[in-house]
């Protein structure tokens, strides 16, 4: 907003660009357990259950696996194609499924 009022000529600087920004903290610095995924997965509410296979298993974001359709798993081969666009990436992806997924 303070860029577009400087645009507009509402304000000559933008005080706020002056902040440095936190650096985020988000590194994982462990995996869950055998014990904890089996307790975590049977606890569950069913509907979540392939959500969290899916995501614990393979590694695909949230949106990646909401956001997934049929014609983008090969069962014969054993892999979901995401595309480009469905990626935060942008670049697409082919990851092969385990067989519990």
């Amino acid at each position: 907003m303070l860029n577009k009022a400087i645009q507009r000529d509402l304000l000559e600087v933008n005080t706020a660009s002056k902040v440095s920004l936190p650096t985020p903290r988000n590194e994982r610095d462990r995996i869950l357990t055998d014990d904890e995924w089996t307790r975590r997965y049977h606890e569950a509410a069913d509907h979540l259950k392939p959500i969290i296979l899916v995501a614990y298993r393979l590694g695909m974001r949230n949106s990646e696996i909401v956001n997934l359709t049929w014609d983008r798993v090969d069962r014969e081969r054993g892999v979901i194609g995401l595309r480009a666009l469905d990626r935060k990436t942008r670049r697409p992806r082919q990851i092969p499924m385990t067989a519990d997924v």
